[in-house]
């Protein structure tokens, strides 16, 4: 990142085919116009309900509150939620305006519904205990996908704080699973969701997956990381005393 900005991993994230991601404080560590440069070179959707990016010009119509997917006839609603206290902890600059969570989340939720979505899932960069939080005082929402506490939910490995899915229960007393897969790559997490008729989760289950160390690198990704690599190498052999 010191050297690449962000482009490195978007790099990786492209030949992995993401289908959104949601900002989290860090994206802001070097202000709205190194964060612009990848959002606009992002072929994926850029998520924050709770970020008005209305009078900044280098993040206007390229960060929005939610997206749809549609997977074999089902159209999922994904809503992307940041940090509230990044403009204290980052360097987002003058013009962006971070919103408390819970309104911008329950109102994204709420928009959805009405526009016909059945299954709404919450992308979130505030930690688990604010998860908490969120699921219980809202309504609607069949999953949270967590980050920023660097939690790792998961069911029989080394190091992990609780079993996956943790799950709470909503302003409506529904049952809502949040899963987190900790940080720097180590895991992969899925998450399985059984629909009802309506497309609401009836029931779930979750896991976190060490990192394919068995697995051959894939060789056009290999490729791009030895390129990506040649200059941190001239990096790291400078003498700096």
């Amino acid at each position: 990142y010191t050297h690449w900005r962000g482009a490195a991993e978007l790099a990786v994230m492209n030949a992995v085919g993401f289908d959104a991601m949601a900002l989290g404080n860090h994206e802001f560590d070097h202000g709205p116009a190194t964060l612009g440069r990848f959002v606009r070179a992002a072929p994926f959707p850029i998520l924050a309900a709770n970020l008005d990016v209305a009078n900044e010009p280098e993040l206007a119509g390229h960060v929005h509150p939610s997206t749809i997917i549609e997977r074999e006839g089902l159209r999922i609603g994904i809503v992307g939620i940041t940090l509230p206290e990044t403009s204290a902890t980052s360097s987002p600059g003058p013009n962006l305006r971070f919103n408390p969570a819970l309104p911008a989340l329950q109102a994204e939720v709420d928009r959805l519904r009405a526009s016909g979505i059945a299954t709404v899932i919450a992308l979130t960069h505030v930690g688990l205990p604010a998860d908490r939080a969120l699921v219980a005082a809202s309504r609607g929402l069949d999953l949270v996908v967590g980050g920023h506490s660097h939690t790792l939910l998961a069911n029989g490995l080394s190091g992990a704080e609780a079993p996956t899915p943790q799950v709470v229960a909503d302003a409506d007393g529904r049952l809502v699973p949040i899963v987190q897969i900790g940080a720097y790559g180590r895991c992969i997490g899925r998450v399985d969701l059984a629909l009802d008729a309506v497309g609401r989760a009836a029931a779930f289950k979750a896991d976190a997956l060490e990192g394919a160390r068995d697995i051959a690198p894939d060789p056009a990704v290999e490729a791009e990381l030895t390129r990506l690599a040649a200059p941190i190498a001239a990096m790291q052999a400078e003498v700096l005393g």
